[in-house]
């Protein structure tokens, strides 16, 4: 999908992002989720979704 990163969401509320290279390609956003454990309230496992980069928007018509 061309990532460059995702973001990462634990239940209790907290959320940070990351740059998404340093997993291989052929790694799928389903496989992280259990792999996280928040440094928060310690719970295992994560909503993971993609941080796409903001649309350009240019001026030229």
């Amino acid at each position: 999908m061309g990532l460059r990163g995702v973001l990462v969401y634990c239940h209790c509320g907290r959320h940070i992002a990351l740059d998404a290279d340093r997993w291989p390609y052929s790694v799928r956003l389903s496989e992280l989720e259990q792999r996280f454990v928040c440094q928060g309230c310690g719970s295992r496992g994560a909503d993971v979704r993609p941080d796409f980069a903001p649309p350009k928007m240019g001026t030229n018509v």
